[in-house]
């Protein structure tokens, strides 16, 4: 059966290579409902030519990039899957049985990722292990947001208004003025944090020192935060907003839930659209398999 992203194929992520090549992850539809199958393509390519490099049975929820070159799929349960060399490596250790997993980010040779019950985890050879083992899991609070922050350190949100700065050693609370769920947090140039998240709530500050930008009227969610090359964006379900010193500014007209910066380009994943933008113009990406 062919797939096509604009129809039955939903891209969810795409990183970079060290040698430049993009890598996506991608879930296939039914052909009897829209529901999306626990079966993840790992996509390489660019323009018009891409590949399967392999079909994961998992619901892949994050892939990175490590330091040495390696690629990394996370499972949703905490199954991971290298790919260095042209092979491939699989470890079964899903640290969890009910907790799902989320965002990831990489830093170094370990890939970090976030769940429900407050999960923080890392993952640097053959074992998933507490980043910070003060932060602590809790059932109540799902974490949705992560992102690297200062000197080492991750910021993580989620539930309830709640933003933390966690690194190995420490565990710093910022509290910004809301209660609604976080759904993305980025460190912006100038040091300072911004949270986007449910009812247009999109904050700009740290500690308990915040502007708030947030833009109820929409009656959308903000669910994805992201800068590049120097400049804060914001996805806003059928839009794309930038940051300027005025505040939030609608930026495209383009379906957006989830903003990527790469190296040279910045890549915005919509329902069944995909695309990317080089500084001067957006162009859809489409791929087919």
């Amino acid at each position: 059966m062919r797939f096509d992203s604009r129809d039955n194929l939903q891209v969810s992520g795409v990183r970079q290579s060290p040698d430049g090549r993009f890598f996506f992850r991608a879930f296939a539809k039914s052909e009897v409902n829209t529901t999306i199958t626990d079966v993840t393509y790992i996509i390489s390519g660019d323009e018009d030519d891409f590949e399967v490099l392999r079909e994961i049975d998992d619901e892949i929820t994050g892939i990175e990039f490590l330091s040495d070159g390696t690629f990394v799929a996370v499972g949703a349960f905490g199954s991971v899957y290298l790919f260095s060399g042209g092979s491939w490596i699989d470890f079964d250790i899903g640290p969890v049985e009910k907790e799902v997993l989320g965002r990831t980010v990489a830093q170094g040779n370990a890939v970090f990722t976030i769940g429900t019950a407050r999960r923080f985890i890392k993952f640097s050879g053959r074992a998933w292990e507490p980043v910070n083992r003060r932060f602590g899991d809790d059932e109540d609070v799902d974490l949705y947001g992560l992102c690297a922050g200062r000197e080492g350190a991750f910021l993580v949100c989620g539930e309830g208004g709640n933003l933390w700065e966690v690194s190995t050693e420490t565990v710093r609370i910022h509290t910004p003025p809301t209660n609604v769920d976080l759904n993305n947090v980025a460190v912006l140039p100038d040091g300072l944090i911004a949270i986007c998240g449910t009812q247009g709530v999109f904050m700009v500050g740290a500690d308990d020192k915040w502007r708030d930008l947030s833009q109820p009227e929409l009656n959308a969610d903000f669910t994805s935060v992201s800068t590049w090359r120097g400049a804060v964006f914001v996805s806003a379900n059928r839009s794309i907003w930038r940051l300027s010193e005025a505040g939030l500014e609608t930026f495209a007209e383009i379906p957006s839930f989830n903003l990527i910066a790469l190296r040279d380009t910045l890549w915005s994943v919509g329902v069944n659209e995909l695309h990317r933008y080089d500084g001067s113009a957006w162009r859809e990406v489409r791929i087919t398999i």
